[in-house]
């Protein structure tokens, strides 16, 4: 197989290693960060992306880590109601869940997930 140099290692670059190497390539990501901070705050996962995670295989990890979302209501500056989605009707027509998790809890799994040494 392949040798493969990703470079980044945020979450699209973590996942792009990971399901390489589930393909058999020999992968080195480069990341800049001296160490990993694991910044950020909590962040959405749509139906969809959960099911792309599933199709490398982090979707039960990343669900430990998660809450459902199940309604989702974006405010104006005053607090004003702007938009409402019910999630639980998007997860019934998707056959997954939206949900959330906190960025750093899901850099933990997708790092935890890549053999030992691929991170430059």
């Amino acid at each position: 197989m392949a040798e493969v140099v990703v470079i980044g290692g945020g979450i699209g670059g973590l996942c792009t290693a990971y399901a390489l190497q589930q393909r058999g390539h020999d992968v080195t990501l480069y990341e800049g960060a001296g160490t990993f901070q694991s910044p950020g705050a909590g962040l959405g996962i749509g139906a969809n992306a959960l099911k792309a995670l599933d199709k490398i295989g982090f979707k039960e990890q990343v669900m430990e880590h998660s809450k459902i979302l199940r309604k989702m209501i974006i405010l104006s500056e005053t607090g004003k109601p702007i938009t409402e989605t019910d999630s639980l009707m998007i997860s019934e027509r998707f056959g997954t869940d939206n949900v959330t998790i906190h960025r750093a809890d899901l850099l933990h799994v997708l790092r935890n997930a890549l053999k030992p040494g691929t991170i430059v």
